[in-house]
């Protein structure tokens, strides 16, 4: 069923992650420049990948702008402000403009990435990971459907690890909206 409906333990699971994620970066304390670049896929050579679990959660704040268009830029993206922010996705709330950042972004990405998947093992789903733009796409018409959304191999095949693929994010560095 996803993150929807009855999943409350997932959800649960889902959010103490992404809280101590917040908790770790606040440490850290990189700036966010809030630029939107993060969010404009096509201009800046990147695409934000996620998992369904995310998606699925994420897509309970329907999207202001169009779906079908997500691969040029986040639809959640208003302006230079990201109108999904308590519901933004790892690759989102790892990634900074931030310079002094940059050291750190990778191995944070990754090891969050490595406990989402964790979760999803956990709770007996399917490890789904792919571009933005195909796996919200997937979750939204699902649940048009009332159907759950599946993980296709065009949008798992290779989405093993980084959150951001292209441009010079393409070694593993995520990116995200602020």
């Amino acid at each position: 069923m996803g993150v929807r409906g009855d999943d409350s333990a997932i959800r649960a699971d889902l959010i103490a992650l992404y809280e101590a994620l917040d908790r770790e970066l606040a440490r850290i304390g990189p700036r966010c420049e809030i630029s939107g670049r993060c969010c404009r896929f096509a201009q800046y050579g990147h695409m934000l990948f996620l998992s369904t679990v995310e998606a699925e959660y994420l897509a309970e704040a329907p999207p202001p702008g169009d779906v079908a268009r997500s691969s040029q830029q986040c639809p959640y993206q208003q302006g230079v402000l990201c109108t999904a922010r308590e519901r933004r996705p790892l690759g989102c709330r790892v990634f900074f403009c931030d310079p002094a950042y940059a050291p750190f972004m990778q191995e944070i990405a990754e090891r969050y990435t490595r406990a989402l998947k964790a979760i999803v093992a956990k709770h007996g789903r399917e490890w789904c990971y792919g571009p933005l733009p195909a796996i919200l796409k997937t979750v939204l018409e699902a649940e048009g459907n009332g159907t759950t959304g599946g993980c296709s191999p065009a949008e798992s095949a290779g989405a093993t690890g980084s959150a951001v693929e292209g441009g010079a994010d393409r070694s593993g560095g995520p990116r995200g909206t602020r």
